[in-house]
């Protein structure tokens, strides 16, 4: 839900290098494919991430720890590297760091 929400428009949304500030709720999003698929992509990043953790805390600090990565950690750090204005995109003509 938060990915729906917040995350693709942190992700994949037009803004700065470092986070999108467009298609919120997905409203205006040119290819909902793109969405769907990035959708389980944030999925199963957040299972991976937090399967470890299930087991060792409350069921709500794993709602809570899960909403905030799907909705804000991979999203900003996808973007990063998946947006055309992203910081890292191999495309950028310039990298923050030396690679």
């Amino acid at each position: 839900m938060a990915y729906w929400l917040h995350g693709y428009a942190f992700a994949f949304g037009e803004g700065s290098g470092f986070i999108g500030s467009k298609y919120f709720l997905t409203l205006g999003s040119p290819n909902l494919c793109h969405f769907f698929f990035n959708y389980a992509r944030c999925a199963v990043a957040t299972t991976v991430a937090l399967g470890a953790v299930i087991e060792r805390t409350e069921p709500i600090g794993y709602l809570i720890s899960s909403y905030v990565f799907a909705g804000f950690v991979y999203p900003i750090a996808s973007h990063w590297v998946w947006d055309v204005h992203g910081f890292f995109n191999p495309l950028q003509s310039k990298l923050p760091v030396q690679v």
